[in-house]
């Protein structure tokens, strides 16, 4: 059998890898995977900090091992830290062998990575149905236009992609369109219905919508040709706060599969301001956590793909 590799956050515990093999499935509930391997990703930075030869490693290691036997209600006595830290080590343990062998299926595995799970509930629904989201482990950087200036959209009220935003950075609340998985739909199905040309096929007039539209086809995606090569989209701005709000634990899940973290720049969101500034759609400031807005047809900012994995 297959082993597939899922990396778990103890804070964030639905933060973890779904692989492009048909062997396993990302749906951490009803899960049909073989063989999983659960390492937090704090236990793989203590591993890493206690077998290491530098004392001032084992004092940073012990550290961690102090907040987690409060997490547990544990005095951090001596005895309990060296209990806390011989379990992280004895999930470690393998013979030379098995360290080798292992070594070179994690190789494998990061090359079947296809996205890491961010989020699971219900606030990222137009509807109530939960959703499970992954956002790729590649992105562009290049600066792309939410759509051009001359785009048949571009000042535009389309109502079934707009949102508000309230509330304090750590704890926004959002209304309105909270699902992207459709917006570039929305903006054709408008369009149309208006009378309006619908210049929303082809993708040379909506950059940003069709760099991740097209996500399979990025270097670095592990995604073509795979069962997960269709379905991604540019994410919601209430989608990007979920991303940010897990954005340690994503980071640190994409680097260890070899792929390109969140860089503190801002990301489209394609949710589009709410009336009256029509020509303006929602960024993500991933600096500081902040939402912000430009005009559509700005080529500054980053972009990103998820998709919804149930």
């Amino acid at each position: 059998m297959k082993k597939l590799f899922l990396i778990l956050s103890a804070a964030v515990a639905l933060s973890s890898v779904a692989f492009a093999d048909d062997g396993g499935s990302y749906n951490t509930e009803n899960a049909e995977i073989d063989v999983v391997e659960l390492y937090s990703v704090e236990d793989i930075v203590i591993n890493e900090l206690l077998r290491s030869d530098d004392p001032e490693n084992h004092a940073v290691a012990w550290e961690y091992l102090k907040y987690r036997a409060e997490e547990y209600g544990l005095p951090p006595t001596e005895e309990n830290l060296s209990r806390l830290a011989q379990a992280v080590l004895d999930q470690f343990k393998h013979s030379e062998t098995e360290t080798q062998s292992e070594a070179n299926g994690t190789e494998e595995q990061k090359k079947a990575a296809v996205a890491v799970i961010f989020y699971a509930g219900t606030e990222c629904s137009n509807d109530g149905r939960e959703r499970l989201l992954g956002v790729g482990l590649a992105q562009n950087h290049s600066g792309l236009e939410w759509c051009i200036k001359n785009a048949n959209a571009y000042s535009k009220s389309i109502a079934t992609i707009q949102c508000s935003v309230d509330g304090d950075s750590d704890a926004y609340t959002f209304t309105g369109d909270l699902d992207g998985s459709d917006n570039l739909g929305q903006i054709g199905a408008f369009l149309r219905k208006n009378g309006i040309t619908d210049d929303t096929v082809g993708g040379s007039l909506y950059p940003a919508f069709y760099c991740a539209k097209n996500y399979a086809e990025w270097e670095g995606s592990n995604a073509w040709g795979t069962k997960f090569e269709s379905g991604w989209y540019l994410p919601s701005i209430a989608e990007l706060f979920q991303v940010w709000k897990n954005v340690e634990t994503v980071n640190a899940a994409i680097e260890a599969c070899g792929g390109t973290p969140f860089d503190e720049k801002y990301y489209w969101s394609s949710s589009q301001y709410a009336s009256p500034y029509y020509n303006i759609a929602y960024l993500f400031d991933f600096s500081i956590g902040w939402w912000g807005s430009s005009y559509k047809h700005i080529i500054n900012f980053y972009v990103c793909a998820v998709r919804a994995f149930n």
